[in-house]
């Protein structure tokens, strides 16, 4: 039987020695008389070689020279359990970024 070695983003961009943020935005609206919540969880890294990027699954953010890219909800829960190793930059009603230390 075979093992099977899942290797996250995070450890993808620090093995190329890309520096990131990851970001919760806060998002809410009405429909319908109701008021919806949600969250979004995304990595955000500036340009500096589009090629390595692409391979890792992130796109261009339109009128920035920034790429991004969504978490997986598994991706997130490991943010999550090293968040340690994150100091908060932003914190506001739209949401929070995370920088690494």
């Amino acid at each position: 039987m075979t093992k099977k070695v899942i290797i996250d983003i995070f450890d993808k961009l620090k093995d190329r020695n890309i520096k990131y943020a990851v970001c919760v935005a806060h998002k809410s609206f009405a429909v319908g008389g109701s008021n919806l919540h949600q969250k979004d969880f995304f990595v955000i890294i500036k340009d500096s070689g589009i090629n390595k990027y692409r391979k890792l699954g992130f796109i261009n953010v339109p009128n920035f020279k920034a790429y991004s890219r969504d978490l997986t909800t598994i991706e997130f829960q490991e943010f999550k359990k090293d968040l340690n190793s994150y100091e908060q930059v932003i914190n506001n009603k739209d949401g929070r970024v995370y920088e690494i230390k």
